[in-house]
């Protein structure tokens, strides 16, 4: 497996990959588009008003299409493409 600077060349939508924090901090996930990350924030959105009359949550995902990292997280610095999963 190849770790690669986020700063050098952006993972590929939709794939499984490793994000590396700079703190040490690993986190399994996927790259999605803006049209997907917008979809999702709507959602959460609605249900956010909903339940528990929360106008505007925090967004999930950053601009990038990359999970927001948490505090402890801090800030996302490398990344892995994991291979893909054989068919079953």
């Amino acid at each position: 497996m190849k770790w690669i600077k986020l700063s050098d060349e952006l993972p590929p939508f939709n794939k499984e990959i490793v994000l590396l924090s700079e703190r040490g901090f690993t986190r399994l996930t996927f790259r999605k588009t803006k049209e997907a990350t917008d979809k999702f924030q709507a959602l959460l959105r609605y249900a956010c008003k909903r339940i528990a009359n929360i106008d505007n949550p925090s967004p999930m995902y950053n601009e990038m299409g990359l999970p927001v990292p948490n505090k402890a997280e801090y800030k996302w610095k490398y990344w892995c493409l994991l291979p893909d999963k054989p068919n079953q």
